[in-house]
């Protein structure tokens, strides 16, 4: 007697790893993704595997609908609206910022306030959202970028000691890695600098490196980056082409 997967919990990246030798593509008819920011390259590899055109989906993050070309449907008793950085409505499939009102919305991490202060960062007194510059940096037409993270790091030039600059962290994908490296941080700080506010820039700068480091569910390790850093702008040589 054989038996078809109903429900798979797990870590995304096993998910997807095991949909082409064990399970049909067109046998998934549900996917639930939350917990983490899922990189393109990943959604990309699940477009390309799931071929069901009835595949509903449950997403915590907006644009994995997006990739996979989905219209999302809110949850009964949430409210949302898409903003430009004006304030004003956008207007149908225009790009924008999105707020979401409901009972189920967190403010942070349960009882975790060093882990809620890891997603976002203060910059002149001003909130920024570390995922929405991800997730800007993977927007970027060329689709150069296959991973990324971001965080706050003190500059020489910072007035306190919490003054934090936005940085990224990026990994290529094989047509980013034929470019200079100079003429991709060029392309993705113009990128930045066109889409977001002035003070959510990459001050911090952009470090190429080989992967990001995440926990068993996929979420990035940004304490990690911020502390690599430290140690390379402390050690007599600096190692641009990082390895993490």
């Amino acid at each position: 007697m054989s038996y078809a997967i109903g429900f798979h919990f797990g870590c995304f990246k096993q998910v997807v790893d095991q949909i082409p030798p064990y399970v049909p593509g067109t046998a998934v008819n549900g996917l639930a993704v939350g917990a983490a920011h899922v990189p393109h390259i990943l959604m990309q590899q699940i477009k390309k595997e799931i071929n069901n055109p009835t595949l509903s989906i449950i997403a915590f993050f907006i644009e994995v609908l997006s990739v996979l070309n989905q219209k999302c449907v809110l949850v009964p008793g949430a409210e949302a609206i898409l903003l430009r950085p004006d304030g004003t409505h956008c207007l149908p499939d225009e790009p924008g910022e999105l707020y979401v009102k409901a009972p189920t919305a967190a403010l942070g991490y349960w009882n975790d306030l060093e882990s809620t202060k890891q997603d976002t960062l203060k910059v002149s007194g001003l909130q920024v959202s570390l995922t929405e510059i991800e997730q800007t940096i993977l927007s970027e037409p060329s689709r150069i970028v296959s991973d990324v993270s971001a965080a706050g790091i003190q500059l020489p030039t910072a007035r306190t000691s919490d003054d934090r600059a936005p940085r990224a962290w990026i990994v290529l994908n094989s047509t980013g890695k034929a470019l200079k490296q100079e003429e991709v941080k060029e392309q993705i700080n113009s990128w930045v600098q066109e889409r977001l506010s002035k003070f959510k820039w990459l001050r911090g700068g952009i470090a190429i490196v080989d992967s990001i480091p995440r926990n068993p569910t996929g979420k990035a390790l940004r304490r990690t980056l911020v502390e690599y850093e430290a140690e390379v702008n402390n050690s007599p040589t600096t190692q641009r082409q990082a390895k993490l």
